[in-house]
């Protein structure tokens, strides 16, 4: 029965243990949050940068179909005013 029972030394040394395991825990769990909070903060930076790496993308593509749109239509514009040179050039010759 006196080996179940514990003495006051004993009890104070297995309460100083649990509170220098809960101090460390404790030390461990506040570095793994400062880790989290960085991580997630550098995350956050990530995603700022993408979505203004999206939006210049998609300036940049509605610049170019502007261009495209351009281009196709000075090509219309070209093949037109040649079709028409081209008649020009077949009623001047079956005339003379």
């Amino acid at each position: 029965m006196k080996s179940k029972v514990l003495k006051g030394s004993d009890v104070e040394k297995k309460v100083k243990l649990q509170e220098d395991e809960i101090s460390k825990a404790k030390e461990v769990l506040d570095r793994e949050t400062r880790e989290e909070m960085k991580l997630q903060k550098i995350l956050d930076e990530k995603a700022k940068g993408n979505f203004k790496i999206q939006q210049k993308y998609e300036t940049h593509q509605a610049q170019i179909d502007d261009l495209n749109d351009k281009i196709q239509l000075v090509n219309i514009n070209f093949i037109t005013i040649y079709n028409i040179f081209i008649n020009e050039l077949l009623l001047n010759f079956s005339l003379s």
